[in-house]
């Protein structure tokens, strides 16, 4: 259920523009950040989650996570808080969608766009790994392109040292982009299973297919005419038995590098990831002056959270 509407003012800072859209567990609204006079977007927990102190504590979590792990390729965290009792979390906004988007739009990237977006996300997510953060939900939903550069997101689900917070679930496409293990227990979440859902990602963004089970198939028939060093890199990354993985996203980065400078160029038409429309014009009209033009939201419940001390991104 939608909170909020174009015009409302989130914790006295962000004016909500439009409801980018929402997932099982969270509705994400388009805001320009009235501080800093920039677009950002305002992640809110579904209403049947306010009293779950687990997942409030993952939505807390998130939010720390992105404060402690900065990088050019990660998801930069603005701000969190609490407005009429409601969690919420303020990040830079992705103007280009997500690579699945992009995908479904245009099909699949050319091999050293692919590649390119490959090895942003590695980047990122050994800056995770550094900080003893799994991802554990790399897929091209969670790739996300801002202002022509890929950004990884949907961070805070498990800590290395930890037991996972959540159960693995969802479609069979989603599937496609986890570990075996991690598909029977959510336990095995390891530094090897994200490496299996970064190969996974990467052939999806070359085939457009969902890489079901890229193991147990004739690599004749799954890769086509993909490029011989990047069949060796996704096969590898995605082998049934963890062990028989990289040994760390360091070491996919860096054979994803070696590919790069062998690759063809791709054609010179090729469709860029830069956004189509400049984000000033979607912000045109997305400023209303009155402070509040929804006093009905005092009438709201206001939520309890329990447990939890929100506080600014630092």
């Amino acid at each position: 259920m939608a909170h909020f509407v174009p015009g409302d003012l989130v914790d006295g800072r962000f004016r909500i523009a439009s409801l980018i859209g929402g997932g099982s567990m969270a509705m994400v609204y388009f805001a320009v950040d009235t501080h800093a006079d920039a677009p950002c977007a305002v992640k809110f927990l579904e209403d049947r989650y306010l009293r779950s102190t687990a997942q409030l504590r993952r939505f807390r979590a998130e939010a720390d996570i992105l404060a402690r792990v900065k990088h050019p390729n990660m998801l930069a965290g603005v701000h969190t808080g609490l407005d009429y009792g409601l969690p919420y979390l303020a990040t830079e906004y992705a103007d280009g969608g997500s690579l699945a988007n992009h995908l479904s739009e245009y099909g699949p990237l050319p091999p050293r766009q692919a590649v390119s977006a490959a090895i942003d996300v590695c980047a990122a997510t050994f800056a995770a790994h550094r900080q003893g953060i799994l991802h554990r939900n790399i897929n091209p939903g969670n790739v996300l392109i801002c202002e022509g550069n890929i950004v990884l997101s949907d961070l805070g689900l498990v800590k290395m040292s930890g037991p996972a917070h959540t159960k693995v679930r969802g479609s069979l496409d989603d599937l496609g982009f986890v570990a075996p293990e991690q598909r029977m227990d959510a336990r095995y979440a390891s530094v090897q299973a994200d490496i299996y859902s970064i190969g996974a990602t990467l052939f999806f963004l070359l085939r457009g297919a969902v890489p079901l089970s890229l193991y147990a198939n004739d690599p004749r028939e799954v890769y086509g005419d993909m490029a011989a060093e990047l069949v060796h890199i996704i096969a590898r990354a995605t082998q049934w038995r963890a062990d028989d993985r990289h040994h760390s996203v360091d070491e996919v980065e860096q054979e994803l590098r070696q590919a790069l400078e062998t690759l063809p160029l791709d054609p010179f038409d090729a469709i860029a990831l830069n956004p189509t429309e400049p984000v000033a014009a979607k912000n045109t009209g997305n400023r209303p002056e009155t402070p509040d033009p929804c006093p009905e939201r005092s009438n709201r419940p206001v939520a309890v959270v329990p447990e939890l001390m929100w506080r600014p991104l630092g």
